[in-house]
């Protein structure tokens, strides 16, 4: 037995002891290669779209002394519960992501180093058009507007009554505006003009692109105009949740040369948009050193703006590249400041700020003005018409340097109250979707649709066309002529076959050309139904052929009475023939129309 211990501690050295002692061999060795670098290096397995121009919170002073912030891509428990164990805390929960407060030497595998992003600043809304779409009382109203940025001065008058819900997502701050920035932006969205400034070229207000909109307001950003992260995807989750129409972001980081999907900003952005609410966010103002535009500017779903001045001249600043959407005036954009900002106290502050920060919220308020006209408008086909009619700069078409041109509301608001392009604006268009409906179109047969929008369906409705109704008489003639020679040489009991026939031939051409006319005013997303519908109709008409033909053989068999189903199609099984022929047991034909789903197409 004294023999057998050496061996039993032996054993449980290599069960127990190699293990541990391997992994933590594996953990130093991984420490040893370097802990995660920013900006799209990897802290584990976690891969992000590498840009060294976004900086961390430790690199401009935000973190706490040998502390490190960490964005970990799952709310896992097993994942979470390890984290905490190193030495963690969760600083703010998201929908499929947590913030950490780590040690410094604590490496988390599946993490990435939390980002801080930056603030990017009644002439500019007269350039732009929205001055004009104001006199037409089109001001946005009721269409909930988010500004996620440093808060803001809710005792100012020219935006006090346009606040609706406030949220503080910077942790040790509060909800006022120290900086400025949240105020500004916010009064260019939805100033209501109360005061009249002397400027340059003469009197000037600050008039919002939307002065009627409901505003949601986020503080995502510090007083000193830094935004972590986290912080700007938690706003961006709770203004979608709070039903906001329209996201402008004022700020960013990074200079992306194309669609930057991958990252993390920019996914946030794209999944705001599949969620209904479109993201407007400056393009930056760093591209005299770094060209590109900033995420989440560069979302392919988002809209990337950037500045111009008065004279619809870019500045070189102003982000650009194949990720710029469209411009907006960005340079001595007179807007709301709190008195301390702009030194004022007690009287109500006003400031001249350039930057795409200023450029961003004059496109959020257009964005506000088309869904404001058009509420059935998805955040993609807002976004469609915010370049698509875009007034075309630089050179023609799409360009790096000023997109698709400068954001245009006249234009787009045009655009979206006749979204199917048929002459017929909403509201009087019934269904602005489908460019085959409108008052300027005449009722169709069959189709169950009200196509000329007086809210009646198939009333006094056209003829099919006339192609069909000659070539169903054509047909009908030619039958006609068939079954006067048959019964001149046959009798009459073919000539009643072939009256049969030529019956049947007419309704199934009419009832075809019918379902060929109604099928092409139907809208494209009941096509399979019809498809089925016509198959249906046309194995009927089939049938219906089937049983009108009248050869000898047919009749030969049909003539016999026979006790089994079966039996009948057995020619050679002898059947009683039947006393007295009982006309209410042959086939009758149904009319086509029975067979054809009337319902919704």
């Amino acid at each position: 037995m004294k023999n057998r211990t050496p061996l039993l501690f032996l054993s449980l050295f290599v069960v127990l002891v190699l293990p541990l002692v391997a992994s933590r061999t594996a953990a130093m060795a991984q420490s040893a290669r370097g802990s995660a670098s920013i900006n799209g290096e990897k802290e584990g397995e976690k891969h992000r779209e590498k840009d060294s121009r976004v900086q961390t919170c430790d690199e401009v002073g935000l973190c706490g002394k040998d502390e490190k912030r960490l964005l970990l891509g799952s709310k896992a428990p097993r994942e979470v519960f390890s984290a905490l164990l190193k030495g963690c805390r969760a600083k703010r929960w998201l929908n499929n992501d947590v913030v950490l407060k780590c040690p410094k030497d604590v490496m988390i595998l599946g993490a990435n180093t939390e980002r801080v992003f930056k603030i990017q600043d009644y002439f500019s809304a007269e350039q732009i058009g929205a001055l004009a779409m104001h006199q037409q009382n089109i001001k946005g109203s009721g269409v909930k507007v988010a500004v996620l940025d440093t808060g803001i001065d809710a005792s100012h008058p020219e935006i006090a009554s346009r606040i609706v819900e406030q949220a503080l997502f910077v942790v040790g701050s509060t909800p006022a505006d120290g900086s400025g920035h949240g105020t500004h932006v916010a009064g260019i969205v939805a100033g209501a003009g109360t005061v009249v400034h002397q400027d340059e070229n003469g009197a000037n207000r600050i008039l919002g692109t939307g002065p009627q909109v409901s505003l949601l307001i986020g503080k995502v950003c510090n007083d000193d105009g830094w935004c972590a992260e986290g912080d700007i995807l938690a706003g961006i989750e709770w203004a979608v949740s709070k039903g906001a129409k329209v996201i402008n972001l004022s700020l960013g980081g990074g200079a992306f040369m194309s669609a930057c999907d991958s990252d993390p900003m920019a996914a946030k952005a794209n999944w705001a948009a599949n969620q209904g609410t479109l993201v407007v966010a400056a393009s930056g103002n760093g591209a005299e050193l770094n060209p590109g535009v900033s995420t989440p500017g560069c979302a392919s779903k988002a809209v990337a703006v950037g500045a111009i001045d008065r004279n619809n001249v870019r500045p070189v600043w102003s982000g650009n590249g194949p990720a710029l959407d469209v411009m907006a005036p960005g340079l001595g954009i007179l807007s709301s400041l709190p008195c301390a900002t702009a030194g004022t106290c007690p009287e109500s502050g006003y400031g001249w700020w350039s930057g795409t920060s200023m450029a961003s919220p004059h496109v959020a308020g257009v964005a506000a003005l088309v869904r404001g006209v058009n509420d059935t408008l998805t955040a993609d086909e807002t976004r469609s018409i915010l370049t698509s009619t875009a007034y075309d700069l630089g050179n023609s078409g799409l360009d790096d340097s000023y997109g698709y041109g400068r954001v245009d509301a006249v234009a787009a608001v045009a655009r979206a109250k006749d979204f199917d392009s048929d002459g017929s604006p909403i509201p009087l268009d019934c269904d602005d979707r489908n460019g085959a409906v409108s008052p300027l179109k005449t009722e169709i047969c069959g189709n169950n649709v009200d196509d000329d929008c007086d809210g009646s369906v198939d009333e006094g409705c056209t003829a099919p066309p006339a192609s069909s109704s000659v070539s169903s008489v054509a047909s009908a003639s030619s039958i006609s002529s068939v079954s006067s020679f048959v019964s001149s040489a046959a009798g009459s009991a073919p000539v009643s076959s072939a009256s049969s026939a030529v019956s049947s031939s007419v309704r199934s051409s009419s009832s075809r050309a019918s379902s060929v006319h109604s099928s092409s005013a139907r809208s494209s997303s009941s096509k399979s139904e019809n498809d089925d519908n016509n198959d249906n109709y046309d194995d009927h008409n089939d049938d219906n052929r089937q049983s009108s033909h009248s050869s000898e053989e047919d009749n030969q068999y049909r003539n016999r009475e026979c006790k089994h189903w079966w039996e009948w199609w057995l020619p050679w099984v002898q059947c009683e023939a039947p006393e007295e022929e009982d006309h209410s047991n042959r086939p009758i034909d149904a009319p086509p129309g029975q067979l054809r789903n009337n319902g919704n197409r």
